[in-house]
């Protein structure tokens, strides 16, 4: 770790400690507002169909989740002032029901989620027709942007 064996170490009279290596990970921390979800210690395991984390001394299977599924929302982070080395804590609470979760968690306890963006709006079927070779008026309709864009491209024009 100092790059010197400890019968050398030992005669000096000071020993200049390397930086700590987790000392960036210190900075670490979430913005107010972050979707975080908690992650779930060994011992935890989440009872999917009611939401509930339960004890169980055997451990997580490989195919129980290892977060949970309800989501919080950060409301502050802090840094003990006297430690510069410290993590930062976050506050967070409930998003369904606005409530305050009594405990504080670092960074690494948590995971960000994205927000749920609106659904985009359902395609309308369009109705596509061309005047083929013989003078024959032929109609289609499109049910996807993949198949309008294709109809446009193959000579089709929106019916009015």
């Amino acid at each position: 770790m100092i790059n010197q064996k400890p019968k050398d170490a030992v005669k000096e009279e000071r020993v200049d400690q390397p930086q700590n290596k987790n000392y960036a990970d210190s900075e670490k921390h979430y913005n107010v507002g972050d979707r975080v979800v908690i992650r779930l210690k060994t011992d935890q395991v989440l009872d999917i169909p009611t939401g509930k984390i339960k004890i169980d001394s055997k451990g997580r299977r490989a195919t129980d989740p290892k977060f949970t599924i309800k989501q919080y929302e950060v409301t502050k982070y802090y840094k003990p002032r006297r430690d510069p080395g410290a993590v930062f804590y976050h506050e967070i609470r409930d998003v369904t029901n606005n409530q305050k979760v009594n405990k504080m968690f670092t960074y690494f306890q948590l995971k960000k989620v994205e927000k749920k963006s609106a659904p985009a709006a359902p395609f309308r079927p369009v109705v596509m027709e061309k005047v083929n070779d013989d003078g024959e008026k032929v109609t289609k309709t499109a049910t996807t942007e993949k198949q309008l864009k294709r109809f446009k491209n193959m000579g089709y024009n929106e019916s009015k």
